[in-house]
This record gives C-alpha cells, structure tokens and sequence, in this order.
C-alpha cells in the first residue's frame, strides 16, 4: 500500500509541475544524442581537416577554456559539452552542446553544432569554428552580448 502512495505522489508531482517526461529526463541525464539531431537550428561548417584532427582540435580547445565533457565518441563522430557559463553568459553551465563530425571524403569533415539554445549553439559555432580557421577566441572584451 505504501508503494501505491508513493507512486501516485510521484505521478502527482510530475502532473503539477508541468513538465514533460522528456523534459524530467533531460533534467536528470542530460541530452540524448537524438536529442541534438531533431534540434531545427543547427551549425555546420566543412573544414579541410580529416576528423581525427578536427576532433583533437575541439577537445583540446574545450579543455583549454575549462568547458566539460558529458559524453563522447570518436567513432562515433560526437562530444557533448557543457560549462559554457563564463564564455558565455546567457546559459547556465549544465547547457549542452553536442557537436557533431562526418568525414565526407579525406581531408573534408563537416562539424555540426547544436542546442536547445540556439544562441548559445550559434555563440559556440562562430568561436570553435574561427578557432578551427586558425583564429583566436574573443577575449572577455569582446565576448558577444546578447540584446533584448
């Protein structure tokens, strides 16, 4: 009987506070990997570097700039990364970012980036993929500002 109320509490909980379960899910997990690959708005850029290279590349940058690692795969082809609070500031820093490389033939791979904030996701894709170009990331100066 007691296993009955704590389920109707739990049931009751997740009624009243609106959220879905995906929602819940996501809350608790963090993203699925689908997750980033039904989001609408995405970047992508094709650079003349094979995956291998463009992959050590962005971790090696994420690491530098103190930003985590919620999950990857190389094989794959995917990292999700969050702690993006101080580079920029309109997110918390458990936001992920899932970023995603294809090899389309040798020497080519396309990054794709993504998020549920799509700020965010365009803020992150203009400055991993300037770093990729060779260009350094903004200093606190001239971090992009959001406007409202």
């Amino acid at each position: 009987m007691r296993k009955y109320i704590i389920i109707g509490m739990i049931s009751c909980c997740v009624m009243l506070s609106g959220c879905s379960i995906s929602e819940i899910r996501r809350s608790f997990t963090g993203m699925m990997l689908q997750d980033f690959k039904q989001i609408d708005k995405k970047y992508s850029e094709t650079f003349e570097k094979d995956k291998k290279t463009a992959y050590d590349e962005i971790m090696a940058f994420a690491k530098g700039q103190s930003i985590g690692v919620s999950r990857d795969d190389f094989q794959s082809g995917y990292v999700t990364l969050y702690g993006f609070g101080e580079m920029y500031g309109a997110c918390i820093d458990t936001t992920e970012v899932g970023i995603f490389f294809e090899e389309h033939e040798a020497g080519k791979t396309v990054i794709t980036i993504a998020s549920y904030n799509s700020r965010l996701a365009r803020n992150v894709s203009t400055i991993f993929f300037n770093m990729l170009k060779g260009i350094p990331p903004p200093n606190q100066s001239n971090k992009v500002k959001e406007t409202k």
